[in-house]
């Protein structure tokens, strides 16, 4: 696992965030952030970015970039990002020590009230950006039969 400032990118993340990223028309990183919704109160967007932020935590692994913003930060330090294929499903997934409830779907978390008070809120947008990134995961998806990245 590879850390910086606390979050940590798996080998299997980093080689799945790679692939995916090979598969942009233009050189992509994978931006992930903690947003107001979600069935447990917040939840974890998953989507490519072109452009680096001046408050962004940059994460570089095994040809894979991970940008995380100063709010988001916040609210997943001391994490570790993996990606899991499953029977069940692929995707990609927070270990996130910060938690204190999440729901079955794996993109929603719930936080305490008091690490609430010692950072800011994360903004709200709507489930619908969550569905965009993962349409936009979705599409780079390798043909049935086709090896694992």
């Amino acid at each position: 696992m590879s850390e910086s400032l606390g979050v940590g990118l798996t080998d299997s993340a980093a080689r799945r965030i790679a692939y995916l990223a090979s598969r942009e028309a233009q050189p992509s990183m994978l931006r992930v952030a903690v947003l107001g919704g979600g069935c447990s109160g917040f939840q974890y967007n998953f989507d490519f970015d072109t452009k680096r932020n001046d408050d962004d935590l940059v994460i570089e692994k095994n040809g894979a970039t991970v940008l995380i913003d100063s709010t988001s930060l916040e609210f997943i330090k001391g994490s570790e990002i993996d990606y899991v294929d499953e029977m069940v499903g692929a995707s990609f997934q927070v270990r996130n020590p910060n938690a204190t409830s999440s729901c079955g779907c794996g993109t929603s978390l719930g936080l305490s009230s008091r690490r609430l008070e010692q950072g800011q809120r994360p903004a709200h947008r709507p489930l619908a950006s969550l569905a965009a990134g993962y349409r936009s995961a979705a599409r780079h998806l390798p043909p049935p039969g086709e090896g694992k990245a």
